[in-house]
């Protein structure tokens, strides 16, 4: 099974590095957009604040993550994966439609930590999504 993962579900294991985030990247291979490490890096203050962890501690969680995410880049997706995704997400949040794309580009399940993505991409009937549940 082919899972893409999102930022919020990396956002969520650094901030608490639950055990269930470390059986998941145990356990699991994941598929990415580059987009992924930019937005990490955009919020790797703020992931600094809300941790309590050391700046060493977060890129020592973040590499130990990385390892088993395979990273796509966002250019190499087609033109009709990311106009379907365009338009699933335009309503939603149009930068996860690059999350979207790639899913059904690799024909493939989002794992999402973001419930409103979730409950609107279910509205529209999609049958691409995975709960982390399922998968721990």
């Amino acid at each position: 099974m082919k899972i893409i993962i999102d930022t919020n579900i990396i956002f969520s294991s650094l901030l608490s590095q639950n055990e269930k985030y470390l059986k998941l990247f145990k356990n699991y291979t994941f598929f990415a957009p580059n987009y992924l490490i930019y937005e990490i890096f955009k919020y790797k203050n703020k992931i600094v604040k809300y941790s309590n962890l050391s700046i060493n501690e977060i890129d020592l969680f973040f590499e130990y993550i990385l390892k088993n995410v395979y990273f796509k880049n966002e250019n190499e997706l087609s033109v009709k994966s990311l106009k379907t995704a365009y338009e699933l997400c335009k309503d939603i949040d149009i930068k996860d439609s690059v999350f979207v794309a790639l899913t059904l580009d690799i024909n493939g399940y989002l794992l999402t930590g973001d419930k409103k993505l979730f409950n609107k991409l279910k509205d529209k009937n999609s049958n691409r999504l995975i709960k982390l549940e399922e998968l721990i």
